[in-house]
């Protein structure tokens, strides 16, 4: 492969992906690069809230990438996930949580959807739920009964989870 990844000593190697873009090759090329964190933004696992997003995912994509991901044994797996979607429901929201959870990340981001001028989203004129508050408090706390926990404002760690050293 003409491709590879660097890192320098004691930073972990990283990789944001898409589960539209990710298959089996390129998963075995990141675990021999010795990549020890992927990051799949998932958004939703509903796919009516994808879809307002302006993806094209499907939720069986998401569901084969992360168990191409899990079966590779990576060091640590990340969802990200929105709130605030337009027409999410708490329990469309409490939904997504849980299918997430089926999947064992080591981490869970919860992003608040934000509309910026001029963005897609902006020109479909498909504002963020105002129950975004309420969505994250009930995704915080459904995720700390869980046992992660919480090591900022969006970034919630099982609490299994030891990130491996340099």
């Amino acid at each position: 492969n003409k491709y590879f990844l660097r890192s320098a000593k004691g930073v972990p190697k990283a990789v944001e992906a898409s589960p539209a873009t990710m298959d089996a090759e390129k998963i075995a090329f990141l675990e021999a690069q010795g990549v020890t964190r992927v990051s799949l933004g998932v958004q939703s696992f509903i796919e009516s809230e994808v879809r307002a997003l302006g993806r094209a995912q499907h939720t069986s994509d998401v569901n084969r990438t992360l168990g191409m991901l899990t079966s590779a044994k990576f060091p640590c797996v990340n969802i990200d996930l929105i709130y605030g979607i337009n027409g999410q429901t708490p329990a469309s929201w409490r939904r997504s949580l849980e299918e997430a959870l089926e999947f064992a990340p080591q981490e869970i981001y919860l992003y608040p959807l934000y509309v910026r001028p001029l963005t897609y989203l902006d020109q479909r004129g498909s504002p963020p739920t105002d129950a975004r508050l309420e969505l994250y408090r009930s995704g915080r706390d459904f995720l700390l009964e869980q046992g992660y926990r919480q090591i900022s404002m969006r970034l919630f760690r099982s609490s299994s989870y030891c990130p491996p050293e340099g």
